[in-house]
């Protein structure tokens, strides 16, 4: 049986760091005076590197900020500030490299080239083996070479550079029909989308999905099916702010207080299952903490994570009609 990992990071796209310090409370480390201090500032800068977000923010920087979507939109990633990132991100690998379990290269979107150089730079001068990046669009070319070399793990970028989802799995279809038959695993960067994470045999995959609907009041539902959860179907988004409306759906979205009977008994089952509560004026939940709803978010995440072990998730690419 496959297994699949599905990371809930807080944000991070390419920079990504999986299981930092591993559990390890570097802070806790009893320490005074200068050695204290230094220690401090090491953690500041180890917040400040995964705060910065790697290549997603950089890029969005360089077309948006300092330079514009055309032939001056990849100008920075060639200027020394670009490799002078890269040596504080080598640098950082190393001084925590013990601590570390896995890191992303400092990758370049749309720049297959740059990536590729950066990958190299970081191995050749500081030892560290990132994980490769690719993103949508990336030529098959580049895929082949990732695989030749070896690499155990690759990331794949989402849908979050404005491409349409026909078009992304037209692309990834290719990308996961190439890595049949090795043992490269793979990981979705902001790859929460429902249909995406059942088409494809991702190893582990991130996103903010969890947080950002607990910030709208929302939570995820799966389909009850014959007494049992059933995650093959989309879930369903439940709006449980105690903010509480007049609609019954808010968009796509219902409304728990305005539920009527097997509606909300299935939303009150699966609390049971997660050991959450709605919650109320006299009792902390869903319903009035923001904090409960990311809970209840990744517990459904964690659940679907155990649903998928159970089943054989073999890719078949989608079949194609006409002349392309």
């Amino acid at each position: 049986m496959s297994r699949v990992n599905i990371f809930l990071d807080s944000g991070a796209h390419s920079l990504y760091i999986f299981n930092v310090l591993k559990g390890k409370a570097v802070e806790s480390i009893p320490l005074q005076g200068d050695e204290a201090r230094a220690r401090a500032k090491e953690m500041a800068e180890m917040r400040r590197q995964l705060t910065l977000q790697g290549g997603y923010n950089l890029a969005r920087a360089s077309v948006t900020g300092r330079h514009t979507a055309s032939k001056e939109g990849f100008k920075y990633f060639y200027e020394n500030v670009f490799w002078e990132y890269l040596d504080s991100y080598g640098k950082f690998l190393q001084r925590f490299g013990s601590l570390i379990e896995k890191c992303v290269n400092m990758d370049v979107i749309f720049n297959p080239e740059q990536t590729w150089k950066a990958q190299k730079y970081i191995e050749d001068n500081y030892g560290v083996e990132p994980i490769p990046v690719i993103h949508w669009g990336t030529p098959y070319s580049w895929i082949e070479k990732y695989v030749k070399e070896g690499y155990e793990y690759l990331g794949i970028g989402g849908l979050g550079q404005e491409v349409h989802v026909n078009r992304y799995t037209d692309w990834a279809d290719g990308v996961f029909e190439m890595l049949k038959g090795t043992n490269i695993k793979t990981h979705g960067f902001a790859m929460t989308s429902y249909p995406m994470i059942l088409r494809y045999p991702w190893t582990s995959v991130d996103s903010t999905t969890y947080t950002l609907m607990a910030g709208y009041g929302k939570i995820l539902i799966p389909h009850l099916r014959n007494g049992e959860f059933d995650f093959t179907p989309t879930p369903y988004i439940l709006k449980v702010s105690s903010m509480k409306g007049k609609k019954k759906y808010v968009g796509r979205n219902p409304t728990y207080h305005l539920l009527r009977g097997n509606e909300k008994k299935v939303v009150d089952q699966w609390m049971e299952y997660i050991g959450e509560k709605i919650g109320d004026d006299n009792e902390e939940g869903v319903s009035n903490s923001h904090y409960r709803r990311c809970v209840a978010n990744i517990q459904f995440f964690l659940a679907f994570q155990k649903w998928l072990e159970g089943r054989e998730r073999q890719f078949v690419p989608r079949e194609r009609f006409g002349f392309v």
